[in-house]
């Protein structure tokens, strides 16, 4: 079984919060006494109640994405899209490319950002609706920039009222350690004023 976002199951209790903490134990006992396979996922570990600990059988850590990564996920859109409609869609070769340039990797996009950003893009292309010779709706390099340009300036937007970049925020607030495990060079300086 997976329960997904499960961080309201799994918060620290609180004294004066007498609903959730009687949420969080009734799903610590049902956790204490499931017979199968239970997958949690959250990306608010910080936030954990100690009792859970003692409770989960293995815990796997995922790192931050490496650029990598990111190619191989977007790798994996492209040809799913061309895989299902491939008869009427064409991603065009400098799209590809663009996905991979600095500018698009700085953003260091995580998997349901990419999807995001990839979703969009197809929807741009097919409301423009520029097709190729074969009748083919063309994804091109300016339906990515567009959705590139959009989360720019919402996170510098973000950054700049918080005065911290996502990493620092996630870090300052105790949910989570992004640069756990990263090398010191490959956390680079990102501006968040």
């Amino acid at each position: 079984m997976l329960i997904d976002e499960a961080d309201i199951y799994m918060e620290h209790r609180q004294v004066q919060d007498l609903v959730r903490n009687n949420l969080v134990a009734g799903f610590l006992r049902a956790l204490e006494y499931y017979q199968g396979i239970l997958f949690l996922t959250t990306n608010r570990v910080g936030t954990f109640d100690e009792a859970f600990i003692s409770r989960i059988h293995i815990m796997i850590y995922y790192p931050p994405f490496t650029n990598e990564d990111r190619e191989a996920v977007w790798e994996g859109f492209f040809r799913k899209l061309e895989d299902e409609q491939g008869e009427t869609m064409n991603i065009l070769e400098s799209t590809r490319d663009y996905v991979m340039c600095d500018e698009v990797q700085g953003l260091k996009w995580n998997g349901r950002e990419i999807r995001n950003a990839f979703q969009i893009a197809v929807a741009l292309a097919q409301t423009e609706g520029d097709r190729d010779k074969r009748g083919r709706v063309q994804v091109r390099r300016d339906h990515i920039k567009s959705t590139v340009r959009m989360s720019k300036d919402f996170k510098a937007y973000l950054n700049k009222l918080y005065m911290k970049d996502e990493t620092q925020r996630a870090a300052t607030a105790g949910n989570r350690l992004d640069t756990f495990g990263v090398p010191e060079n490959v956390l680079g300086s990102e501006p968040f004023i």
